[in-house]
């Protein structure tokens, strides 16, 4: 079964079943998947997959709700759906909801950015005439830091006008 959806330049397109559901799970659990393994060490087999289980559980919940109401208001952001809200607050939700995701979206790419920078910087310090050790014994942090961040968000960069 195909699913039509709209997209902003109103072009009209299809998207299967199996990508909706692919697309609804990546939104639901986000890079958060990704502390599973820290977040669980601490704790024994059952318990760990008994809260793994119970999350997704709400997350399909939560998700579904999301789904129909978009569906049935046809707003397709969290802000626009919150501006459906009953009530004459509805249009202050919807800017704080707003600003959250952008404050949101904003510390996720900086602390991919910083990831990134991390990561390069043991081979990055050679290259730039540094020795590992000398970063941790007083050289100026952004000697190196600065240059692989400002790689980081040029590589970056071109992934934000990609078409969604």
């Amino acid at each position: 079964a195909a699913v039509d959806c709209k997209s902003s330049s109103a072009q009209h397109g299809s998207v299967s079943l199996a990508g909706v559901t692919a697309n609804m799970i990546t939104a639901g659990l986000g890079v958060g998947i990704l502390s599973l393994p820290w977040a669980m060490a601490g704790a024994s087999l059952l318990p760990s997959v008994l809260t793994i289980l119970v999350v997704m559980g709400l997350n399909v919940v939560t998700v579904m709700i999301l789904v129909e109401a978009a569906d049935r208001y046809q707003a397709f952001d969290l802000g626009a759906l919150l501006g459906h809200l009953p009530g004459r607050w509805s249009w202050v939700v919807q800017i704080v909801c707003n600003l959250m995701t952008a404050a949101s979206v904003f510390l996720c790419l900086t602390g991919i950015l910083v990831v990134i920078a991390d990561s390069l910087e043991p081979f990055a310090a050679p290259a730039l005439g540094y020795q590992v050790r000398d970063l941790a014994t007083g050289r100026p942090w952004w000697e190196v830091r600065v240059p692989l961040l400002f790689l980081g968000a040029l590589g970056a960069l071109p992934l934000c006008f990609l078409d969604q």
